[in-house]
């Protein structure tokens, strides 16, 4: 039953009751107006499709639907409206000037820092006390907090707070009563703080999330989107002053049969011991990296092909020990590249090392399946080396 005011157009509710299995239904009706002398061309009643279309979104998912899920983000265009589809990250400009301030040393920021608030200092003097500065100084303020850190900031702001008093005085100002200077240069001095401790925990928040988008919540080492960040800084490296590099590929043979018989969290254990024990085994300028699942993989940045195999049979040796002093039945098939050219992007040399660990995975398991990259030969065949 539906309530018609006067002179307002209502859409007609009926409650439409299918039966326990199929709850309680609510559909709008057809589109009516009290004025009957309305034109239809001004009020097209909805059709049929469009009843049927407000019934269903009312209903909520059907039973074949509640398997669908998206990621967040991964929507289309089309289906996100149009205020969601004019978002947009920020532009790397706003950002240059604090990118480029950060290029400097700690002593020099500090020197720009101070040149800025006096700068100001000497506009605001300039400009005469009925002009007031005070909110300039939040550039200097904030540039000291996001760069040099809370102390610097909180520095810069007293610093900044004095000059604006001393400036205001030179001036003329005529507020002479003490009680009056002290409030607006407390007032002021309070403000610089505030903008202090945001910049500060904002900057704090920013490398936090940044870190934690490079790294793999489990076992604590990088994730592939920082691997290939890594690799590409690598090989430009590696072209620029022609020296070769190795990555390692590692994947576990029997992972899931750990996880089939001593449950999910041994899994898991058996993964950070095996992100732990490759650490433990590398130099601190190699990278370790655990691509997704059970598969590892290692940067060798001037390594060449003799001493990055010795390296990875001396992870090898470590990670089977490991393994057994723990009775997991896991052994490691692993492909060993070396480059001393990089033809390929990044993806291209992950496909060559990854297809070099599937060579040994489908041969015996267990052992390391090796080539190399020269300048002269870009397209190496593996050669396989079972484990002894």
């Amino acid at each position: 039953m539906a309530v018609v005011h006067p002179g307002r157009r209502r859409w007609r509710l009926g409650l439409v009751y299918s039966g326990a299995h199929h709850g309680l239904g609510v559909r709008r009706c057809e589109h009516r107006a009290r004025d009957q002398g309305a034109r239809e061309s001004e009020t097209p009643e909805p059709s049929h499709d469009q009843c049927m279309l407000v019934s269903e979104s009312m209903r909520g998912p059907q039973a074949g639907d509640r398997h669908r899920t998206r990621d967040r983000g991964s929507f289309p265009a089309a289906d996100r409206g149009p205020i969601l589809s004019q978002l947009r990250p920020p532009p790397e400009r706003h950002l240059r000037l604090l990118t480029a301030f950060e290029h400097l040393g700690p002593v020099p920021r500090a020197g720009v820092t101070v040149v800025l608030v006096a700068a100001l200092g000497v506009v605001d003097y300039l400009s005469g006390f009925e002009i007031s500065f005070a909110f300039f100084y939040l550039i200097p303020v904030a540039l000291a907090a996001w760069s040099l850190g809370r102390r610097a900031g909180l520095a810069t702001a007293l610093l900044s707070a004095v000059v604006w008093l001393g400036a205001n005085q030179l001036a003329g100002n005529p507020q002479a009563h003490v009680t009056v200077l002290a409030w607006n240069t407390g007032t002021r001095l309070g403000f610089f703080v505030v903008v202090t401790e945001l910049m500060t925990r904002l900057r704090v928040a920013l490398e936090r999330e940044r870190r934690l988008s490079r790294t793999d919540v489990l076992t604590g080492v990088l994730n592939g989107r920082a691997f290939h960040e890594t690799l590409a800084a690598e090989m430009a490296r590696a072209t620029r002053y022609a020296r070769p590099f190795s990555i390692a590929y590692v994947d576990l043979d029997h992972f899931k049969t750990v996880n089939d018989r001593f449950g999910h969290s041994t899994g898991d254990e058996l993964l950070q011991t095996v992100a732990k024990m490759m650490l433990a085994a590398i130099r601190r300028t190699d990278t370790v990296v655990r691509l997704g699942g059970d598969e590892f993989a290692i940067l060798l940045p001037e390594t060449e092909g003799a001493a990055a195999r010795r390296a990875v049979d001396t992870v090898r040796a470590r990670l089977l020990d490991a393994m057994r002093a723990r009775g997991w039945p896991v052994t490691f098939s692993i492909g060993l590249l070396t480059c001393h050219a990089c033809p390929d992007t990044p993806d291209g040399l992950i496909a060559r090392v990854d297809a070099l660990m599937y060579e040994i995975k489908r041969s015996t398991k267990d052992g390391v399946a090796v080539a190399e990259i020269a300048a002269e030969d870009c397209d190496p065949g593996p050669h396989v080396e079972a484990a002894t």
